[in-house]
């Protein structure tokens, strides 16, 4: 009865297939989107260059990989997760934010790389993994599987990229054991809480500069007053020792 309790099903192999999608095709994706904007020739000196911000950002494990002590970072880019990949597109890339900015929810009608990068992250964080939902009806995988392939089929024709309609299309029917589909959704589930961390730390830091550009606006406001009342007693000292003479 135990074995039958726990035994995959079509639901579970869909959810299983849905993490491995993501963790197989779109890592390779995004590490090859990386690559179109930062070479790896180019990349350990962007790291130093973005190193105070990324710090801030990073966990533990992540500033071992791109911070190693006493020297520059010397992987390859293949050493790099999905969360990982994440934050160096959204933070040290150059790609431009979606309209309405990375970390929210695209507009439907946005079908920006960035956009489309925050849709991949929007899937796995809500269907992928055990976390997420370890059954997945066939109606509901279908519908994402095809915004996923929407989503690769426009990131290939924005950046001349290719093969990976071709990955999604063979993976969509292709086998999986059940060691298979544990391995996917435990894969997935330890990138859940890096990623959810990820966000947290960068809405703080969102929040902290709308609190700075909202000072700095009052203060640019009160710097303007100041400027207004010193001319007015600039003209009203002016008038006092320059009266006006009257002739009669």
């Amino acid at each position: 009865m135990a074995q039958c309790k726990y035994a995959s099903t079509k639901q579970t192999t869909n959810a299983a297939r849905l993490s491995r999608v993501v963790i197989d095709v779109f890592t390779d994706l995004f590490r090859e989107i990386l690559q179109l904007h930062i070479t790896e020739i180019q990349f350990p000196f962007v790291l130093q260059e973005k190193r105070d911000k990324l710090c801030f950002i990073l966990n533990k494990n992540q500033k071992e990989c791109l911070y190693p002590a006493k020297d520059l970072f010397t992987g390859t880019y293949k050493e790099f997760d999905l969360s990982l990949l994440y934050i160096l597109l959204r933070n040290v890339s150059g790609i431009p934010s979606h309209q309405h900015g990375w970390g929210k929810t695209p507009k439907p009608m946005d079908r920006s790389v960035s956009a489309n990068i925050e849709r991949v992250r929007e899937i796995r964080n809500k269907y992928c993994g055990h976390s997420g939902s370890v059954s997945l009806n066939d109606s509901d995988f279908h519908s994402i599987w095809q915004e996923l392939r929407l989503i690769i089929g426009e990131i290939e024709a924005a950046l001349k990229l290719t093969t990976y309609t071709d990955a999604i299309n063979f993976l969509e029917n292709e086998t999986m054991d059940p060691e298979q589909q544990e391995r996917y959704l435990s894969i997935i589930d330890d990138q859940q809480v890096t990623i959810s961390d990820v966000k947290s730390t960068q809405d703080i830091i969102m929040k902290e500069q709308i609190r700075q550009n909202q000072e700095i606006e009052r203060q640019g406001e009160k710097l303007c007053s100041l400027k207004k009342l010193s001319k007015k007693v600039q003209i009203t000292s002016k008038k006092k020792k320059n009266p006006q003479v009257l002739y009669f």
